[in-house]
């Protein structure tokens, strides 16, 4: 095979890339492990190669021409494509030549969610032969998102919907919704909200970042209730633990306290009618989308349409 005389060289293409996100000469050339001549004459070949002035050294930055930004937003495409790549291929040494399904399966999740959703989204406890590995972070949603579009995720986990940014297409699965649930402790005599004694009572119920948060406050409004509110929690982990308190009741979404009440340490006494925490998958549009992630989420879809 023959080819064309001005071929483009990758090589120089991902200097002129590396240069530009270092911002100097300098920077880029210690990054690299070259000299600083070296980089700048392999810039000048691609420049030569596609016949523009890609950049202007200034002092202290580079600055991209108006065909060195046209050249750079080829580049991202290229490189990040490749990033992602090899991210979707560091399957380990003992997956087989048979399969693509990577053993590293990368989950984030805001800070706030419900750790049974998430035990939910897991699967559980793999097989002793499950070639999957996770790893699972927690964080800001903003901050993940971020992690999901510079690959350093494969799905985030939330209860909210993002708005996409410019430069990130996502997708939001729901795979699961909860309803909201009054529970109190066992040794509480009351079986519904006629019975509680609002005034002898505290209640705790989620943080204003809930998204459930401002219809628990109207449910209150429409039945005229006047809780003594003694907290408002994020952490639904802590949010748990307060109402199994002797006279604490508690307003949250079911899944947050469904091992309390299958173990009878709390009793549910009243569900808000059409209220429900929503939770969802998140995923960025990949050239290579993670299998084990794609299964997953079918299976859960499938599951809620199923009940």
């Amino acid at each position: 095979m023959q080819y064309q005389s001005n071929w483009l060289n990758y090589q120089h293409l991902y200097y002129f890339w590396i240069a530009i996100r270092a911002g100097t000469i300098s920077k880029a050339a210690k990054n690299l492990r070259l000299s600083q001549s070296t980089l700048s004459s392999q810039i000048a070949a691609l420049e030569s190669t596609l016949g523009h002035q890609l950049c202007i050294r200034h002092p202290r930055h580079l600055e991209p021409t108006e065909a060195g930004t046209r050249v750079l937003e080829f580049a991202e495409t290229i490189f990040k494509t490749g990033e992602e790549l090899l991210a979707s291929l560091d399957s380990g040494a003992d997956s087989g030549p048979e399969t693509l399904t990577p053993t590293r399966v990368r989950i984030g999740a805001i800070s706030s969610l419900s750790k049974n959703f998430q035990n939910e989204f897991i699967g559980g406890l793999p097989s002793k032969k499950s070639p999957v590995r996770l790893q699972v972070h927690q964080g800001p949603l903003s901050l993940l998102i971020q992690d999901l579009g510079a690959h350093q995720l494969d799905v985030v986990l939330s209860n909210v919907r993002v708005m996409p940014g410019a430069q990130l297409s996502l997708n939001h699965f729901e795979v699961g919704r909860e309803p909201v649930v009054f529970v109190a402790p066992r040794s509480l005599a009351v079986n519904s909200l006629r019975q509680v004694p609002w005034e002898k009572v505290q209640v705790v119920i989620p943080s204003l970042n809930s998204p459930v948060r401002q219809d628990i406050d109207h449910f209150f409004k429409l039945k005229k209730i006047r809780p003594h509110v003694f907290a408002e929690i994020e952490d639904v982990g802590l949010l748990r633990l307060i109402c199994q308190n002797d006279h604490v009741i508690g307003v949250m979404p079911e899944v947050v306290v469904r091992e309390e009440l299958k173990s009878k340490n709390l009793k549910k006494i009243a569900t808000i009618p059409g209220v429900f925490e929503k939770f969802y998958a998140i995923t960025a549009d990949k050239k290579f989308p993670n299998l084990w992630v794609q299964k997953r989420i079918q299976t859960l879809l499938k599951h809620a349409a199923n009940t």
